[in-house]
């Protein structure tokens, strides 16, 4: 069971970033803010689809025809990923192929070369770690915190679920309106978010707390990334989305253990005052980035 989950997260985490650099070449510039923000809308509504399909087929099905059924689902993905037609982006013909390690290290340079992209890691850093720990921190704040049943933690992860939604179906409106301070509003509204859910105990507030932070996560998550994907040339698109997952995942697995140990010894609402340290730092350094000028490109060619 557990290599079968690593498996599936592997392959997720595979999936992702290679299909964000897909989306890159396949559409043109000044429309992928509409295409993230869609595409954010359109994985929340799947992730709440699949976790009601879950539970059906679990109730009602062996668990090796449950993982048949979600490798199918990946199948038909890759059979609709083969359907697009486009021109691809032509590649420069080399004498030998490149080994891994040299192709990771042209990105780390290409990075290096582009000061931009580090601020960009930064906020995108900021929105997934938030993202990921209230996921996993939501059921024990419901329970410890908020002293609810199961039933109310259903309708939490699903209003944070909704902010989702929200958020993919306003972004190019959101786009629009914020401009080179997407990046500062974003991480206001998240912010917001934490410190409602942090102080109170009111459990109306807390939907609302967590509303908000559904919609400036994905915010973040979609538009920061669209700015990033313009940022970059086309033929590095795929190393600096692997690159960005990287600080995005690293990010996650060295705070879980020190957010889990701070919730057992201080509340789950600890966890979310913590995160809120981080986010505002955040809100400081995206008012530096919407300063630079590659990033103001950036938001103007959309």
């Amino acid at each position: 069971m557990i290599a079968a989950h690593m498996a599936l997260q592997t392959a997720g985490s595979l999936f992702r970033p290679s299909l964000q650099a897909l989306v890159a070449e396949v559409f043109p510039q000044e429309s992928l803010p509409r295409i993230f923000s869609w595409s954010g809308s359109s994985t929340v509504a799947g992730s709440l689809s699949g976790a009601a399909l879950g539970g059906i087929l679990a109730g009602f099905m062996a668990i090796e025809l449950s993982l048949f059924v979600v490798i199918l689902l990946y199948l038909g993905a890759v059979l609709t990923i083969h359907l697009l037609h486009y021109i691809p982006v032509p590649r420069e013909e080399k004498e030998e192929i490149s080994s891994f390690w040299h192709e990771m290290k042209e990105g780390f340079r290409y990075v290096h070369h582009n000061r931009m992209l580090y601020g960009l890691f930064v906020m995108l850093m900021l929105g997934q770690l938030t993202f990921h720990t209230t996921l996993g921190f939501l059921s024990v704040y419901t329970s410890a915190h908020l002293k609810q049943p199961s039933i109310i933690y259903g309708l939490l992860d699903s209003t944070f679920s909704i902010g989702g939604i929200i958020a993919g179906l306003l972004g190019t409106w959101w786009w629009a309106k914020c401009q080179h301070r997407i990046g500062i509003t974003s991480l206001l509204l998240t912010a917001a978010g934490l410190a409602i859910v942090s102080f109170t105990s009111f459990v109306p507030f807390a939907f609302f707390g967590f509303l908000l932070i559904g919609i400036g996560t994905s915010f973040i998550r979609a538009l920061l990334q669209s700015v990033q994907q313009m940022a970059t040339e086309r033929r590095f698109h795929g190393r600096i989305s692997s690159l960005r997952m990287l600080c995005n995942q690293t990010s996650v697995a060295l705070t879980g253990p020190m957010f889990g140990v701070t919730a057992s010894n201080y509340g789950a609402s600890t966890v979310f005052l913590l995160l809120l340290i981080p986010v505002t730092g955040g809100v400081l350094w995206a008012y530096v980035q919407s300063r630079h000028p590659a990033f103001k490109k950036a938001i103007t060619a959309a």
